[in-house]
């Protein structure tokens, strides 16, 4: 607030030379969102100025600070060779002894002591914009001096179209493709041998882990087949419980549940998921009375290794679900079953329960319909039970999705997923389905990178089996520029989920961080092997083979993206 004046002086000055200036003391007025203006304003604009003066080191903490570190993220997407920050210092201030972002230093200052705005530097500002001619970089264009911001970043662009692609474009896919939520797919391949695809080669062991188990989709036997989405809930539930066991691999629910309703050897499916062993059975459910039996198979040879059957009711669902889990750990010799969510030490409706798996059955459908339905099914679900975890879990991420997809405006949709996701947390500090859904509202809402992978961490640690929070967690170390540990995370994602197209897709942009481009084609065409209609697959494919030079076959890429995109809108 000490340098309003001078920062006022330097708004107006540009936009006496024709420049468009949002200045926050002049636009905002008491009352308004201030939180989500300023991250607008700072996601949209073509520079930033940060205003750098003794008055702000001297202060060790201030908004201002959370606003400059907002824009420092934005960098990560935009290319090496481009303006956007451009720093003004209106004192005496030293840049070697300022307390900035680093990334302030990677850039020529402006010195305009008290705002003192001059008309090269206004010019020099249009420049930036394109609004004036830019002058030909020169040899000397870093070369200090008053006028020239962001001269480092302007004066060093690079003629290899190769390298203004990989600094550029992946980023930009990364927010497309990694982070997405993603949806469900069948998989259309017969002959998927991990010596057909070298990505495959070198993720996926060449036999089976004793240590690794599938939960297929049981099957409804209730008389009037209406059950699918407890049997569904049930099923997951399960495979939720046995990724708490760090040492188990078990599948993740795209890839198991690519075989709901098929009638497939039990040997070919172990093969195709790469596992030991297979969970399976069935549930036939009428009013509150259950009868659920399970079985673990030997996926090398169908043997049976246990099998059960359980007739309870719905008050029992959560005995049952843990007498299954800790018998397949007796029965593969596993360390005890971590102790299960704080939920379970509570009485639960069984209306409630019942009520949040229809809800999850609908959000997993992702169609604006089945998403108004599944918000539905969660705030009934709260009503009858308003301290229910799972149920606010479900909710928000209900919510995140409908503003994902654009079925709801963004701000409130994301600020009732938030609601939602925090009363989750404050019910049960160890639901990690709450930690995923905190952590992609921070990433696609608040561009908060390092929350959202603290939150996803979080999820993983209390499920370190768990697909879903492998592939984000590896997907946000890219994003933050760890490529050895996204690469790593990449490859225990697509072992714990073999049919996901996501895996598939960020573990390609990791490799493509680090140079291994044929690595990174081959997985961006198993993605697309797996889900031939999906969005950006061909684009991805053709990033790859721009970068190993391959450019007519990455025209042909890029032209089936555009043909795919036109078919799937119903275009000519």
């Amino acid at each position: 607030s000490q340098d309003a004046e001078a920062a006022a002086r330097i708004g107006e000055a540009l936009r006496a030379a024709g420049v468009e200036v949002w200045f926050d003391r002049s636009e905002l007025r008491g009352g308004d969102a201030w939180d989500s203006q300023i991250k607008k304003r700072i996601h949209d604009c073509a520079l930033f100025l940060p205003i750098i003066s003794a008055h702000t080191d001297a202060r060790t903490e201030g908004y201002f600070r959370r606003e400059w570190k907002l824009a420092t993220r934005r960098l990560l997407d935009i290319a090496d060779d481009a303006a956007f920050l451009v720093p003004v210092v209106i004192d005496d201030t030293h840049d070697a002894d300022a307390r900035v972002p680093e990334e302030f230093l990677h850039v020529q200052w402006t010195r305009l002591p008290g705002g003192e705005t001059s008309q090269a530097f206004a010019h020099r500002v249009r420049q930036l914009l394109g609004l004036d001619p830019a002058p030909l970089p020169t040899a000397n264009a870093t070369a200090t001096g008053k006028v020239g911001p962001s001269a480092r970043r302007v004066g060093s662009v690079r003629t290899s179209s190769t390298s203004l692609v990989r600094r550029f474009a992946i980023p930009f896919i990364a927010l497309l493709l990694v982070l997405g939520a993603g949806a469900f797919w069948y998989f259309q391949s017969t002959s998927d041998s991990p010596a057909a695809n070298p990505v495959l080669a070198t993720v996926l062991p060449v036999a089976a882990n004793d240590k690794s188990i599938a939960v297929l989709p049981f099957a409804d036997m209730s008389a009037g087949k209406d059950q699918e989405y407890f049997v569904d809930g049930l099923s997951e539930e399960l495979l939720n419980l046995l990724a708490k066991l760090p040492e188990l691999r078990v599948i993740g629910r795209t890839s198991s549940f690519q075989f709901k309703g098929r009638n497939e050897d039990l040997r070919v499916i172990g093969e195709k998921l790469n596992v030991a062993h297979i969970l399976e059975g069935s549930v036939r459910k009428s009013g509150e009375k259950l009868r659920i039996t399970a079985q673990l198979i030997r996926a090398s040879d169908g043997s049976h290794l246990w099998s059960q059957r359980y007739d309870r009711t719905l008050d029992d669902i959560f005995v049952v679900q843990d007498d299954i889990a800790g018998e397949v750990v007796k029965a593969l010799k596993l360390t005890l079953l971590v102790s299960t969510s704080v939920t379970r030490s509570r009485p639960v409706n069984p209306e409630a329960y019942n009520l949040t798996l229809q809800g999850q059955f609908f959000v997993e459908r992702r169609g604006q319909k089945d998403l108004e339905r599944a918000v539905e099914y969660f705030r009934q679900a709260r009503e009858r039970d308003p301290d229910y975890a799972p149920a606010w879990a479900g909710l928000s991420a209900a919510y995140a999705t409908q503003a994902d997809n654009g079925f709801v405006p963004a701000a409130d949709g994301y600020r009732r997923a938030r609601e939602a996701a925090e009363k989750s947390l404050a019910l049960d500090p160890q639901f990690a389905a709450a930690y995923l859904s905190m952590g992609l509202i921070q990433n696609n809402y608040d561009w908060d990178w390092e929350g959202s992978d603290a939150n996803y961490r979080k999820a993983l640690a209390l499920e370190p089996g768990k697909a879903k929070a492998l592939r984000r967690v590896a997907g946000q170390a890219g994003n933050l520029g760890r490529w050895s540990e996204a690469i790593d995370l990449g490859k225990k994602a697509i072992e714990r989920d073999p049919l996901q197209p996501n895996s598939y897709s960020n573990h390609g942009l990791s490799l493509l961080g680090v140079n291994r481009d044929a690595e990174a084609e081959a997985a961006f065409r198993k993605a697309l092997e797996l889900e031939p209609d999906g969005a950006f697959r061909h684009q991805a494919v053709g990033l790859a083979l721009v970068l190993q030079g391959k450019n007519d076959a990455a025209l042909r890429e890029m032209q089936q993206e555009t043909t795919e995109t036109w078919r799937l809108a119903g275009l000519p």
